[in-house]
C-alpha cells in the first residue's frame, strides 16, 4: 500500500519539477541569450514544458498510446541538447574546470534525466517518473539564483565563470584555433611560418595557412615575408584584453 502511494507520487513529482525547470530555464535564457549557451537553455525551457505536458497527460488519460512517441521524443530531443552543449563546449576557450559548479550541475540534470530515465525504463519503470522529476529539479536548484543577475551583454561571463579574465571576445569571424596561433606568435615573439605554428598545435598545415590569412584580413597579424607572419598590437590587444 505504500509502495502504490509513493508511486502514485511519483508523476505529479515529475510534473512539478518539469514545470519549475522549464520556468527556471526560460528566465535564464532571458538574462544570458546572447551568451553561447543561449540556444541550448531555450531547448532546455521548451523540451521541460514539454515534459510537463506529457506528465499532466498522463495523469488524466495514462492508458493513451500517443503518448509513447511523446515520451521517445523527450528522450531525443534532451539528447540533442546535450550534444549542442558538447559541441559549445568543443568551440569555446573556456576549460571546464573554470565554470562554476552550478552549471555543471544544470547540465548534469538533463543527462540524469536522459541515461537514467532510459535506463530506468528497461530495469525499473517503477522509479522511471521519480528519475524524470530528479533531474527536472537538479536544473531547478542550479539555475534559481540567475534569474536576478544583471543583463548586461556581456554579464553572464561573470556569473558563469570563475575567471572571466581569462576568456576573450572572440569576432565572429574568428574560430577556437585563432586563439592558439595568436598565443603562439604572443609568446616566441618572432616572424613564424605556418609550420612552426602547426606544429606547436598540432594542427595541419593547411588549416593553419586559411587562419593566417583571415588573421592577417582582419590586422591581427602582418606577413612580413613570404609565407612568414608577425603578431600585430591588434592582435596582442585581444589576447590581454579579455572579455
Amino acid at each position: 500500500m505504500v509502495a502504490a502511494a509513493v508511486q502514485s507520487l511519483s508523476i505529479p513529482f515529475a510534473a512539478v519539477a518539469g514545470s519549475g525547470a522549464s520556468l527556471s530555464a526560460f528566465l535564464f535564457w532571458r538574462v544570458f541569450r546572447y551568451s553561447p549557451l543561449g540556444r541550448a537553455i531555450a531547448a532546455v525551457a521548451v523540451i521541460m514544458g514539454i515534459v510537463t505536458a506529457y506528465h499532466a497527460a498522463l495523469l488524466v488519460a495514462p492508458e493513451a498510446t500517443s503518448l509513447t512517441a511523446v515520451s521517445a521524443v523527450k528522450y531525443v530531443a534532451l539528447a540533442g541538447v546535450l550534444a549542442l552543449l558538447g559541441k559549445i563546449q568543443l568551440q569555446s576557450t573556456v576549460p571546464l574546470r573554470e565554470y562554476d559548479y552550478y552549471l555543471l550541475v544544470a547540465v548534469l540534470g538533463p543527462g540524469i534525466f536522459v541515461a537514467g530515465g532510459i535506463i530506468a525504463e528497461v530495469v525499473a519503470p517503477a522509479v522511471v517518473h521519480w528519475i524524470h522529476g530528479s533531474g527536472a529539479a537538479l536544473v531547478i536548484l542550479s539555475l534559481y539564483r540567475l534569474p536576478a543577475a544583471t543583463a548586461r551583454s556581456s554579464g553572464w561571463i561573470d556569473i558563469l565563470v570563475r575567471h572571466p579574465q581569462r576568456v576573450r571576445a572572440q569576432e565572429d569571424w574568428m574560430s577556437p584555433v585563432d586563439d592558439r596561433i595568436l598565443e603562439v606568435c604572443s609568446r616566441a615573439d618572432l616572424v613564424l611560418t605556418p609550420s612552426i605554428i602547426a606544429y606547436n598545435i598540432e594542427y595541419s598545415r593547411e588549416e593553419i595557412n586559411r587562419r593566417l590569412s583571415e588573421l592577417e584580413r582582419h590586422d591581427f597579424v602582418e606577413r612580413v615575408d613570404r609565407g612568414k607572419y608577425r603578431i600585430t598590437n591588434k592582435g596582442y590587444q585581444y589576447l590581454t584584453h579579455p572579455l
